[in-house]
């Protein structure tokens, strides 16, 4: 649906059923049309060096679930939205 439909921007969970978030950024930084549209991850999970290092550069914003209000959210999808 997202290649039929491209969003303007993607908010994403890392810890789901069968294809994981991590999986999602891989899939859609290899697609052309898809590559560019900003994601901003939100998960309750804590994440490695290693998973951050995944995310490096591939990522608009990481909030951590719980720790972020809504004010924040909103702030970080108007700064990784194109004008």
């Amino acid at each position: 649906m997202i290649q039929q439909h491209p969003p303007n921007l993607v908010l994403l969970d890392l810890m789901m059923p069968g294809l994981d978030g991590f999986g999602v950024v891989e899939a859609m930084k290899k697609e052309r049309n898809l590559r560019d549209i900003p994601i901003i991850v939100i998960t309750a999970k804590e994440l490695s060096a290693i998973e951050r290092a995944q995310l490096d550069g591939k990522i608009k914003a990481l909030l951590q679930k719980g720790s972020f209000l809504d004010s924040d959210l909103l702030t970080d999808i108007r700064q990784a939205l194109p004008e």
